[in-house]
Protein backbone atom coordinates (compact mmCIF):
# COMPACT_ATOMS: atom_id res chain seq x y z
CA UNK A 1 0.00 0.00 0.00
CA UNK A 2 0.98 3.46 -0.82
CA UNK A 3 1.51 6.40 1.45
CA UNK A 4 0.02 9.37 -0.11
CA UNK A 5 1.91 12.69 0.68
CA UNK A 6 -0.21 15.68 1.70
CA UNK A 7 0.04 18.02 -0.84
CA UNK A 8 1.68 21.00 0.36
CA UNK A 9 -0.66 24.14 0.96
CA UNK A 10 0.09 27.95 0.44
CA UNK A 11 0.90 29.52 3.24
CA UNK A 12 0.25 33.56 2.38
CA UNK A 13 1.90 34.72 5.62
CA UNK A 14 4.96 33.04 4.92
CA UNK A 15 5.08 34.65 1.32
CA UNK A 16 4.80 37.97 2.64
CA UNK A 17 7.57 37.52 5.06
CA UNK A 18 9.89 36.53 2.51
CA UNK A 19 8.72 39.04 0.27
CA UNK A 20 8.74 41.59 3.39
CA UNK A 21 12.48 39.89 4.29
CA UNK A 22 13.95 40.48 0.67
CA UNK A 23 12.34 43.90 0.18
CA UNK A 24 14.51 44.85 3.95
CA UNK A 25 17.21 43.76 2.34
CA UNK A 26 17.02 45.73 -0.91
CA UNK A 27 16.16 48.98 0.70
CA UNK A 28 19.25 48.03 3.23
CA UNK A 29 21.59 48.03 0.27
CA UNK A 30 20.11 50.79 -1.25
CA UNK A 31 20.54 52.91 1.89
CA UNK A 32 24.05 51.58 1.99
CA UNK A 33 25.28 52.56 -1.57
CA UNK A 34 23.75 55.90 -1.29
CA UNK A 35 25.24 56.99 2.21
CA UNK A 36 28.61 56.03 0.52
CA UNK A 37 27.96 57.78 -2.68
CA UNK A 38 26.81 60.86 -0.44
CA UNK A 39 30.19 60.39 2.17
CA UNK A 40 32.50 60.42 -1.21
CA UNK A 41 31.08 63.73 -2.31
CA UNK A 42 31.37 65.14 1.09
CA UNK A 43 35.05 63.85 0.94
CA UNK A 44 35.59 65.20 -2.23
CA UNK A 45 33.92 68.82 -1.63
CA UNK A 46 35.89 68.80 1.55
CA UNK A 47 39.23 68.17 -0.27
CA UNK A 48 38.36 71.07 -2.51
CA UNK A 49 38.16 73.42 -0.30
CA UNK A 50 40.90 76.19 0.57
CA UNK A 51 44.38 74.66 2.52
CA UNK A 52 46.56 76.86 4.84
CA UNK A 53 48.70 75.09 6.76
CA UNK A 54 47.99 74.36 10.88
CA UNK A 55 50.02 74.38 14.00
CA UNK A 56 49.68 72.31 16.69
CA UNK A 57 49.03 74.17 20.17
CA UNK A 58 47.64 70.94 22.72
CA UNK A 59 46.84 67.97 23.04
CA UNK A 60 43.90 65.59 24.49
CA UNK A 61 43.17 62.20 24.73
CA UNK A 62 39.54 61.01 23.81
CA UNK A 63 37.59 57.61 24.37
CA UNK A 64 36.72 56.09 20.95
CA UNK A 65 34.10 53.66 20.63
CA UNK A 66 34.58 50.96 17.87
CA UNK A 67 31.58 49.80 15.37
CA UNK A 68 33.32 46.70 14.78
CA UNK A 69 32.76 45.26 18.14
CA UNK A 70 32.85 46.28 21.91
CA UNK A 71 36.30 47.68 21.58
CA UNK A 72 37.44 50.83 22.80
CA UNK A 73 40.37 52.80 21.90
CA UNK A 74 42.18 55.85 23.49
CA UNK A 75 42.47 58.39 20.74
CA UNK A 76 45.28 61.39 20.63
CA UNK A 77 44.49 64.32 19.53
CA UNK A 78 46.05 67.63 18.61
CA UNK A 79 44.33 70.99 18.55
CA UNK A 80 45.24 72.54 15.72
CA UNK A 81 45.60 76.63 15.14
CA UNK A 82 44.99 77.84 11.62
CA UNK A 83 44.76 81.57 10.39
CA UNK A 84 42.22 82.56 7.50
CA UNK A 85 41.99 86.19 6.27
CA UNK A 86 43.95 87.50 9.31
CA UNK A 87 41.46 85.65 12.06
CA UNK A 88 42.36 82.42 14.05
CA UNK A 89 40.61 79.15 14.31
CA UNK A 90 41.23 75.92 15.71
CA UNK A 91 40.07 72.33 14.83
CA UNK A 92 40.82 69.06 16.59
CA UNK A 93 42.92 66.74 14.47
CA UNK A 94 44.20 63.11 14.64
CA UNK A 95 47.45 62.92 16.48
CA UNK A 96 48.68 59.37 15.21
CA UNK A 97 48.26 57.42 18.49
CA UNK A 98 46.05 54.96 19.91
CA UNK A 99 45.34 52.40 22.44
CA UNK A 100 43.08 50.59 24.54
CA UNK A 101 45.51 51.87 27.86
CA UNK A 102 44.78 55.68 28.44
CA UNK A 103 48.22 55.61 30.29
CA UNK A 104 49.61 54.10 27.03
CA UNK A 105 47.95 57.03 24.64
CA UNK A 106 48.65 60.14 27.27
CA UNK A 107 52.53 59.08 27.75
CA UNK A 108 52.48 59.87 23.94
CA UNK A 109 50.59 63.01 23.51
CA UNK A 110 52.39 64.84 26.30
CA UNK A 111 53.27 67.16 23.44
CA UNK A 112 51.69 66.97 19.51
CA UNK A 113 53.98 64.42 17.59
CA UNK A 114 52.66 66.00 14.49
CA UNK A 115 54.80 69.83 13.83
CA UNK A 116 52.63 70.95 11.21
CA UNK A 117 48.85 69.71 9.46
CA UNK A 118 47.37 71.25 6.35
CA UNK A 119 43.91 72.63 7.44
CA UNK A 120 41.12 72.67 4.50
CA UNK A 121 38.69 74.53 5.48
CA UNK A 122 35.00 76.19 4.12
CA UNK A 123 35.58 78.98 2.16
CA UNK A 124 31.96 79.93 3.24
CA UNK A 125 32.95 79.32 7.20
CA UNK A 126 36.27 78.64 7.63
CA UNK A 127 35.71 77.81 11.68
CA UNK A 128 34.46 74.50 9.39
CA UNK A 129 37.33 72.61 8.81
CA UNK A 130 39.54 69.39 8.37
CA UNK A 131 43.06 68.92 9.47
CA UNK A 132 45.49 66.17 8.46
CA UNK A 133 49.12 65.92 9.49
CA UNK A 134 51.37 66.91 7.13
CA UNK A 135 54.38 65.95 8.66
CA UNK A 136 55.88 64.17 12.04
CA UNK A 137 58.81 65.41 14.39
CA UNK A 138 61.71 63.43 14.50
Amino acid sequence: MKHSRPEPTYDALQSWMFISVIGFMVLGLLASVVTSRFAERRRQIRADWPEVRGTPIDTRIVLESRRNGPFQMYVGQCLVEYTVAGRRYTVWAGGGYMDPERKFAAERMVECPVSHYSVHYNPEDPADADAHGASTTP
